[in-house]
């Protein structure tokens, strides 16, 4: 998606600042000048024609975050082939699935390997990767970090690419720590001065014992994304004074929209996810597909000035996800302000009819949040004999005992309408999570999590 812009930013800046720091791999504190970073993806993308990979070819990994992998990646966008990042938490079973679809030439990997499809090569990074280099720390305006997971959007493209675009320097961790992001946020050494992940991060990192927003003196903006983020918490982080800057995204396109770096104007559309970027449009429509006036509540379509993405060995996805005019459907519900800002209410298929209401579960979970007593929860609609379907909550809390129903109920009343109130109230210890924090709302039921 980045690469519209400048398809080879490496390339690029190893011309225009050779002796500029790319990257810094936090786990080896090995370096990376722009000019030493491209030539070891000139060195990788020369093995692996040598390994006959080619255009189109699926190259996958599974591995924690490094420099390698980044390498890697750009290595293969100069063949031309595809990088398939793989969660390296999954188990054997569910790899194997992944892997007997996307039927890769190589695979690469930090650990044992999984059991390899018919004709697929294992490679160890450690055999592969030039050692880096150990040239001294310097200073520079733009430093990310990222420990976000290479094999969802928010490490590989969120936090990645936008240093690597702007010439800007990377430091990559293995993965996320509260503890460990903390001190590096803190650290002035380091330099951070941007930094993304979703809001669940965000509030393991206001929880964890040596949190301390005031010593972060270099950081300049806190991205999310990927998940709700209630305004009172977007404005709670104002108040400690960091700039949390919300944005909306998908893995099929990329970066949608984002907030300005304006601290007035995210307090006055607190709640919003900005407007469109660039080279992109975004339509909110009714069911027939008609486009609505601003404050209605539609589906949201997104449209770019560059190709539509594919589903891999998925043509009836392919034709599902378009418009006839070629708007993709992003299954998000989602309204426009009169001045152009997008607010998102929830997917569309977390949304439920209780008694011929719609009911959108992500109003409820932010009203929820509100509660001082309440860490996290997540709404679900569940069948109801009365009302067709009524909500179910599970909650977190952050004492964790149980709120009396009535208290529950009571906080919800002047808040939102009765009908969205859940009807019932489930206590448990923790949220089923994937690798980039969404809740898995699919596994919420008796037998997957545990109660209070």
């Amino acid at each position: 998606m980045a690469g519209i812009f400048a398809p080879n930013p490496v390339l690029l800046h190893a011309r225009l600042r050779p002796a500029s720091l790319a990257c810094i791999d936090l786990a080896t504190n090995r370096r990376w000048m722009y000019a030493e970073l491209n030539a070891d993806i000139q060195r990788a993308t020369a093995v692996l024609s040598a390994y006959a990979v080619e255009a189109g070819d699926r190259v996958a990994t599974v591995c924690i975050n490094s420099v390698h992998q980044i390498i890697l990646q750009q290595a293969l966008m100069r063949l031309g082939a595809i990088f398939v990042p793989l969660n390296w938490r999954l188990a054997q079973p569910e790899l194997s699935k992944l892997l007997d679809d996307c039927t890769p030439t190589i695979i690469f990997t930090d650990r044992d390997p999984p059991e390899l499809p018919l004709g697929c090569r294992h490679i160890e990074f450690s055999r592969f990767f030039h050692t880096g280099y150990h040239s001294r720390l310097q200073r520079f305006d733009s430093v990310f970090l990222c420990d976000g997971p290479m094999f969802h959007f928010m490490g590989l493209i969120a936090q990645i690419w936008p240093p690597l675009m702007r010439g800007g320097t990377l430091l990559v961790s293995p993965r996320f720590n509260p503890e460990a992001t903390n001190r590096r946020l803190s650290d002035p050494q380091l330099g951070i001065t941007h930094y993304f992940c979703v809001p669940q991060m965000a509030e393991a990192l206001s929880r964890a014992v040596n949190f301390d927003p005031s010593a972060w003196l270099t950081l300049k903006a806190l991205f999310t994304g990927g998940a709700p983020n209630p305004p009172a918490r977007i404005k709670w982080w104002l108040d400690q004074g960091i700039c949390m800057v919300d944005g909306y995204g998908s893995t099929e396109m990329g970066t949608i929209s984002g907030m300005p770096l304006s601290p007035e104007m995210i307090i006055k559309k607190a709640g919003s996810v900005g407007h469109p970027g660039p080279l992109t449009s975004i339509r909110v429509v009714d069911d027939q597909g008609q486009p609505l006036l601003p404050g209605a509540i539609g589906e949201v379509l997104v449209s770019r000035d560059i190709s539509n993405p594919i589903y891999w060995n998925n043509v009836e996805e392919d034709i599902a996800s378009l418009t006839p005019d070629g708007w993709f459907r992003t299954g998000d519900i989602g309204w426009a302000d009169e001045d152009g800002f997008i607010f998102l209410v929830d997917r569309r298929k977390h949304m439920f009819v209780s008694g011929g209401e719609n009911v959108y579960p992500a109003e409820v979970e932010t009203i929820l949040t509100e509660h001082p007593d309440i860490l996290e929860v997540a709404v679900v609609g569940v069948p109801d004999e009365t009302w067709g379907e009524a909500g179910r909550a599970y909650v977190v809390t952050s004492s964790g005992s149980r709120i009396p129903q009535a208290d529950m109920v009571m906080h919800c009343q002047s808040r939102i309408a009765r009908f969205k109130i859940p009807k019932e109230f489930v206590f448990v210890n923790g949220l089923p999570r994937t690798g980039s924090g969404k809740v898995m709302k699919h596994l919420l039921g008796e037998d997957t999590v545990s109660r209070l």
